[in-house]
């Protein structure tokens, strides 16, 4: 068994240690340059810290007070960087290295017993593909990575006298680690609860060290309630109402660590292992492995993420940590670190022999995200002018429809209001049952409009039809868009959040077609007339774009027989001709993927069918960004 890093043995085992542990971090920032990158979700919180250094406020869209981020302490620290080095891109990834090599560096040199199980626990994360992936992205896991680990080495020196700093200062991290992520609470709170009961003899010092310690999390709340008018982050309203049953979560959550495990084994592997020599060993750690059991089942709970391995890098690193404070014999170590290079050999891919040319070699429902990101989005790839960001000025007031829209609303500047179909980023939409779709992404719930609803936002006004929700819309906007101090924003506020606001018809948004706009736009038959290459962008100059039809009228009634159409390539459309009162569909239109931009189809008419003054083109089905480039007669019997 290899001795502790005490005192007594400390100047014998210092020299080697740091030497290994200097070697460790060297390999870990080698592997880093290569594998850093900005996720698009990262990217939505991006967005809003260049509002908030801009002096717009701490938001997605400048005409809502909504929380689209779920980590304002990570969106606070970025914020900062980003006033010293004016690009949030550079703030953001400066921000993740500095935390990541810093646990490495803590785990390997300074946290585990001896020089062996350091260096075991340093190059388990640095071989992990999770924990590589996540070292960067933009997203909150750094920052959780270094919270864990102080919360970590603070709990191993509590004892039942320990004074009031110590206690104080973990209670502080513990509020600290809600404002990085809420839900990352669940690993550390069993032991945040044994401390709290071993000092229950000092219980008075221990009330107090639980109340100066929430108040970063009550402040922000406090905040949060008074600026946006919810004490959660929108994403948490828009993820958790999906209203799937218990097993329709569960299952997609196996399978989202059963997709782990094979794509990352050594991360699964050494969750595992922390967790076993924690349950042989003292209090302290055996309520840590609590924590990882119980984060576990709460991400088979949540159904897991569509981002592989993501929630995945807090429960590694505290087995890695668990695992670098065991007392494992010489014989055993060397059994489990030959076994843990075997499985980093089968991610070296992902980490090591990572390189520019590194990409998503497989898809499924739970996506490589570096991996399909990285050609264009990782730093040996982006471009000189990649990670630079518009002037950031309101100059026009546009509105978009989108899915992945963290790059995209960054390029379309302040000025664009982006609607979220997914409602990350919508404050009604998030209070919207979702589509039903059993074969949906982890984490994408997305949401058909109200109809009117892009309207409305366009003109600040509320047109919806459909009675509950224009009635929840208006509480909605009264909460985000009215003055923060009137009487009758704080009645809404209440309302809204005690759940005194009839809710929405459930069927209506979850299984029945809702048209996003009461009239179809109008457009005549001449304007359209023209040739589209096939691969010009849907939103080139002169194209039409709709939320949910275009009518198309024709100069005179004719009876069609054939008609040339450009389109955009990954939406599913209905064409419709006008037959008296109605409308009768006589093609769809479906995607075609494998393509890019605007595509060319040629529809025939059944020649039963009488003249016609109005062509209808319905969307059915894609991303919201609907367009039509040409509408052209190919052959025509003109009405007499």
């Amino acid at each position: 068994m290899f001795p502790q890093n005490t005192s007594a043995n400390r100047q014998n085992v210092s020299p080697i240690r740091a030497t290994a542990a200097s070697a460790t971090v060297v390999l870990f920032l080698m592997i880093l340059i290569r594998t850093a990158w900005v996720s698009d979700d990262g990217t939505i919180t991006l967005r809003s810290v260049l509002n908030f250094v801009h002096g717009y406020g701490p938001v997605f869209n400048l005409t809502e007070r909504v929380q689209s981020f779920t980590h304002p302490l990570w969106f606070l620290l970025i914020s900062a960087v980003t006033l010293v080095v004016q690009n949030p891109f550079v703030a953001v990834l400066l921000l993740s290295a500095v935390c990541s090599i810093w646990v490495v560096w803590m785990i390997s040199r300074h946290v585990a017993r001896n020089t062996a199980l350091g260096m075991a626990a340093g190059l388990a994360l640095v071989f992990s593909k999770a924990f590589v992936d996540y070292s960067t992205s933009g997203l909150e896991n750094p920052l959780s990575h270094v919270l864990i680990l102080s919360i970590y080495v603070l709990t191993t020196r509590i004892k039942p006298t320990s004074t009031f700093w110590p206690r104080y200062s973990v209670y502080t991290l513990y509020s600290m680690l809600y404002l990085c992520r809420p839900d990352l609470v669940v690993i550390a709170t069993p032991a945040v609860l044994w401390i709290t009961w071993i000092s229950r003899h000092q219980w008075k010092s221990t009330l107090a060290t639980i109340a100066l310690g929430t108040i970063p999390a009550l402040l922000w709340t406090s905040f949060s309630i008074y600026y946006y008018g919810f004490p959660f982050p929108n994403t948490a309203y828009a993820k958790l109402g999906g209203g799937d049953g218990f097993w329709d979560k569960v299952i997609p959550g196996v399978q989202y660590i059963i997709n782990s495990v094979g794509n990352d084994p050594l991360t699964m592997a050494t969750i595992i292992a922390g967790t076993v020599v924690a349950l042989r060993s003292n209090s302290h750690n055996r309520v840590w492995a609590l924590g990882i059991g119980l984060h576990l089942l709460y991400i088979l709970y949540i159904g897991g993420d569509f981002m592989s391995g993501r929630f995945l890098t807090v429960p590694l690193l505290v087995a890695a940590l668990l695992f670098s404070q065991s007392d494992i014999g010489r014989k055993h170590l060397a059994i489990v670190g030959t076994a843990g290079a075997l499985l980093a050999t089968a991610g070296f891919y992902s980490t090591l022999w990572s390189d520019s040319t590194f990409h998503e070699r497989k898809g499924s429902q739970y996506s490589d995200q570096r991996g399909f990101y990285y050609p264009k989005r990782g730093l040996l790839n982006i471009q000189r002018n990649g990670y630079q960001v518009p002037p950031w000025k309101p100059e026009k007031f546009d509105v978009q429809i989108r899915g992945m829209l963290g790059y995209k609303s960054i390029y379309l500047g302040p000025g664009t209001h982006v609607i979220d179909f997914n409602a990350l980023s919508d404050p009604l939409l998030a209070r919207i049952p979702p589509l039903a779709n059993p074969n949906r992404m982890p984490g994408h719930l997305r949401r058909q409009l109200p109809t009117n609803y892009t309207q409305s936002v366009r003109t600040n006004s509320n047109l919806l039809t459909d009675p509950r929700t224009k009635v929840l819309y208006d509480k909605i906007r009264l909460v985000t868009r009215g003055p923060l101090n009137a009487p009758n924003r704080w009645k809404a506020i209440l309302d809204l959040n005690l759940g005194r606001v009839p809710k929405v018809d459930d069927k209506l948004y979850r299984y029945h077609k809702v048209p996003a706009s009461s009239e179809p736009v109008q457009v005549i038959e001449s304007k359209l007339n023209r040739h589209v290459p096939e691969g010009t962008t849907w939103d080139a100059p002169g194209h039409v774009r709709f939320d949910w039809a275009v009518d198309i009228a024709l100069d005179q009634p004719t009876d069609l027989r054939t008609i040339n159409l450009s389109i955009d390539h990954n939406d599913l459309y209905v064409v419709s001709l006008k037959q008296g009162d109605q409308f009768v569909e006589v093609a769809t239109l479906k995607p075609r993927r494998r393509l890019r931009g605007m595509t060319s189809h040629q529809v025939r008419i059944p020649a039963e069918l009488d003249t016609t003054s109005i062509v209808r083109l319905t969307a059915s089905g894609g991303d919201y960004a609907y367009s039509v480039g040409s509408f052209q007669i190919v052959r025509t019997d003109p009405a007499n």
